[in-house]
């Protein structure tokens, strides 16, 4: 077995993993039917000829004596495969099973010392068809590397050569990590970094997520925005990124915004903070660029590992501290995969994963945009991620309209909910109706089981 040091993304992601408070935050899954009749004998083959060709496909993670992570890559092997046969089971009940089957193994844990970080397990349906699910840890594979892996996998399951070769984006060379920079990027935090709605002491992530309904910008919508970004020289990834930082600074009543959120160029996926300033006084064009700016300069010294990046606060930062997160994804895996082999048309792949922060928005690229917040209910009710989402939308449809405004002159507000603002409300009375006696001697009747006084030790009254 090779071991070489770990690159700061993949000790940002073995971080994060070590740091997920269940099994089902860790992993990853890849749910795919390629549409049409193969033998699992075919497609379990093929899989061993590509994770034998790549070492990645092969590698498992540990820590060092000093502290660093180290990849440790094995020589191929057998591969973890398994079959289910569902032939007989009747099509009404396949959605339960298939959903009890996903619950169940995202529940099951690696030991990311011990590669392959995979498995494979193929089902066969009625009618013939065979469908996979792939399983591993997030920290292997993201997006991008597993889409690349999957052309080479049908290139070899298929022998013919995708249509389209997207070939993986060269990143631009990296500054050495810089421990100064960091430095003084915490310094400079003014407010807190938690942006929780509701927070709460000691709250435990649960494992059921809310997710909006995935909102999907007109195609209208999409090129207006693109155009918009490219006459003031600016990503879309950028304009996303300001927008949800202002509609968070809006909620909590800040002026700097402190997230988590991964350089989609220069170092993908190593998330690391960054930080977003509102300034009302701006004209939007203005404040976008500045935004961008800001992230350039964090791009370039992006080469440092999260854990390391949150030792350098002072007072030391730890993942507990952020609770917000924002994702900028490529167009799905379906309109990559079809774009590269239009013969596969009628193949489906989905990657399922679950955010371990309390509140996440996720933007995919595409033709059109299409935005999620995923919260959990403990942090941020249902209703409020659905209301978050529509400010995003709100906000950018202003945007579009007027990018020369200022910043301050946007609105957050629903018409309805400024409507509510407007309208007179009867004076309320601060006089209570009762004496304070009174008032706790209601209390105890309806809620007995409630310990009204607590004193020393145990007692309670």
């Amino acid at each position: 077995m090779r071991e070489t040091v770990a690159p700061p993304a993949f000790a940002t992601a073995c971080h994060l993993h070590a740091q997920a408070s269940e099994s089902v935050f860790q992993n990853a899954q890849l749910s795919l039917n390629l549409g049409e009749l193969r033998p699992a004998t075919a497609l379990r083959e093929t899989w061993q000829r590509v994770i034998a060709a790549h070492n990645l496909l092969r590698s498992g993670f540990s820590k060092s004596s000093s502290g660093e992570t180290v990849q440790c890559v094995s020589e191929p092997g057998e591969l973890p495969w398994s079959s289910h046969d569902w032939t007989e089971v009747p099509l009404s009940d396949i959605p339960d099973r298939w959903n009890a089957f996903l619950e169940e193994d995202a529940s099951l844990a690696f030991d990311i010392t011990k590669p392959p970080l995979l498995r494979i397990q193929s089902i066969e349906l009625p009618g013939g068809h065979c469908h996979q699910l792939i399983t591993f840890p997030k920290l292997l594979l993201d997006e991008d590397t597993l889409f690349h892996v999957l052309c080479e996998w049908l290139e070899a399951l298929d022998g013919a050569p995708r249509a389209v070769d997207e070939s993986p984006a060269t990143p631009e060379p990296l500054m050495p990590a810089v421990a100064e920079w960091w430095t003084r990027f915490h310094a400079q935090a003014a407010e807190p970094v938690t942006f929780t709605l509701y927070p709460r002491p000691n709250i435990t992530l649960k494992t059921t997520r809310i997710q909006s309904p995935e909102c999907l910008l007109t195609r209208e919508t999409s090129r207006d925005l693109k155009a918009l970004c490219q006459r003031i020289a600016i990503s879309p990834r950028e304009a996303f990124l300001a927008i949800w930082a202002l509609v968070l600074g809006r909620v909590t009543a800040s002026k700097r915004v402190t997230l988590l959120a991964a350089d989609s160029q220069t170092a993908p996926g190593n998330l690391l903070p960054c930080r977003t300033s509102i300034d009302n006084t701006l004209p939007i064009e203005t404040w976008l660029k500045a935004v961008t700016k800001s992230e350039s300069d964090r791009a370039r010294n992006a080469a440092i590992a999260l854990e390391r990046c949150l030792l350098l606060a002072v007072p030391a930062r730890t993942l507990e501290d952020f609770s917000t997160a924002f994702f900028w994804s490529p167009p799905s895996l379906n309109d990559r995969l079809h774009d590269a082999f239009p013969r596969w048309i009628n193949a489906d792949a989905k990657l399922l994963a679950r955010s371990q922060f309390p509140l996440t928005l996720q933007v995919r690229d595409g033709n059109r945009f299409a935005l999620q917040i995923e919260a959990d209910p403990a942090h941020c009710p249902a209703a409020e991620a659905n209301a978050l989402l529509e400010r995003i939308s709100r906000i950018l449809d202003a945007i579009l309209a007027d990018p020369r405004q200022k910043v301050g002159d946007l609105d957050l507000l629903a018409a309805s909910e400024r409507e509510a603002l407007d309208r007179p409300t009867a004076p309320i009375s601060l006089l209570p109706s009762a004496s304070l006696e009174e008032e706790i001697s209601t209390v105890a009747e309806r809620h007995p089981e409630i310990p009204a006084i607590l004193g020393p030790g145990d007692a309670d009254l």
